[in-house]
C-alpha cells in the first residue's frame, strides 16, 4: 500500500508479530506476520477480464446491471515470475482486499487486492503478487476509452468512478474473515 491509500472499512488489523536478529531497526528479520480481518474472495471465483465481455454501450447505458457488476481481474502481477504457472498451484489461492489506491482519474479509488496462498495451516497465507479487480462493466470502459472514436463526447471518468463506487460497495458488503499473512 502506498502512504495516500485509504483503509477498507471493513478492514482490521487484529495483531502483529515480528522478530529481528541484531538491532530492532537494521536487523535481519526472522519472523512477522500480521493478523487482519478483511475481505477475501476465492481467486478462480474471480474471472480474467477477457472472460466476461460485453460492449461499451451496455457497460455505458444500462446503468449497473447485474453482468457489467461482476467482478472480474486483469492479469496478475506475480511476486516471482515463475508462478506464470499458477494454475499448477494445488494450494488454495486468493485475493485478499485491504485499501483502496489512490490515482489520478480513472484509477482513483480502486480496490487494492493481494494475491495470497494458503499455507499448511488454514488461515495462514503468504503473498504471491497482485492483481487488479474491477467489474465487468469498467473493463469495458476503460479498454475503449482510448479508441478516439469513442472518446469524443463521452466523460468516462464518471462511469469509471460510479463502476469504482459499486465495487466499494460490494467489498463492504462481503463477509470479512480473519487471517494471518506471513
Amino acid at each position: 500500500m502506498l502512504a495516500a491509500d485509504t483503509v477498507l472499512s471493513n478492514v482490521e488489523i487484529l495483531q502483529v508479530d515480528y522478530r529481528v536478529r541484531g538491532p530492532t531497526v537494521s536487523g535481519e528479520i526472522a519472523e512477522a506476520a500480521i493478523t487482519i480481518r478483511c475481505p477475501l474472495i476465492d481467486f478462480l471465483d474471480i474471472r480474467n477480464h477477457w472472460d466476461v465481455r460485453i460492449s461499451l454501450e451496455e457497460a455505458m447505458h444500462e446503468g449497473i446491471s447485474a453482468t457489467s457488476s461482476e467482478l472480474t481481474r486483469g492479469e496478475p502481477q506475480w511476486d516471482d515470475v515463475e508462478l506464470i504457472h499458477y494454475h499448477d498451484i494445488q494450494a488454495r489461492l486468493c485475493l485478499l482486499f485491504l485499501a483502496l489506491k489512490q490515482g489520478p482519474s480513472i484509477f482513483r479509488d480502486q480496490p487494492c487486492a493481494l494475491i495470497v496462498m494458503e499455507t499448511s495451516h488454514p488461515g495462514h497465507f503468504v503473498r504471491l503478487g497482485i492483481v487488479d479487480v474491477h467489474c465487468v462493466g469498467w473493463w469495458a470502459i476503460f479498454m475503449r476509452s482510448r479508441d478516439t472514436e469513442y472518446v469524443e463526447g463521452y466523460h468516462f471518468d464518471g462511469l469509471t468512478e460510479e463502476y469504482n463506487n459499486r465495487l466499494k460497495e460490494m467489498l463492504a458488503e462481503t463477509d470479512t474473515q480473519i487471517v494471518t499473512l506471513l
